[in-house]
């Protein structure tokens, strides 16, 4: 899947970093959601393989942390290693 649809801004800003790293963006291998509406939106059509993504619950209530465990774990789970 290639880069989704981003607004002109985004679009400007992904050029100027490309730039200052001295060519164009690499490709990277992605995990994708298997969720259209979802993949569409991330660069490369999923989450970067090899790549540092913060997960965390939207309170600090237990609920919240687990579901944000157990988002984690099953990304985890569809990795390899």
């Amino acid at each position: 899947m290639g880069q989704p649809v981003a607004s002109p801004a985004i679009a400007a800003l992904r050029e100027r970093i490309a730039r200052l790293e001295g060519g164009p963006a690499r490709n990277r291998a992605t995990l994708p959601f298997g969720v259209p509406t979802i993949d569409k939106v991330l660069p490369g059509g999923g989450l970067a393989l090899g790549a540092l993504h913060e997960v965390a619950g939207g309170r600090s209530g237990a609920i919240d942390g687990a579901a944000a465990a157990l988002f984690a774990a099953g990304i985890a789970a569809r990795t390899k290693g």
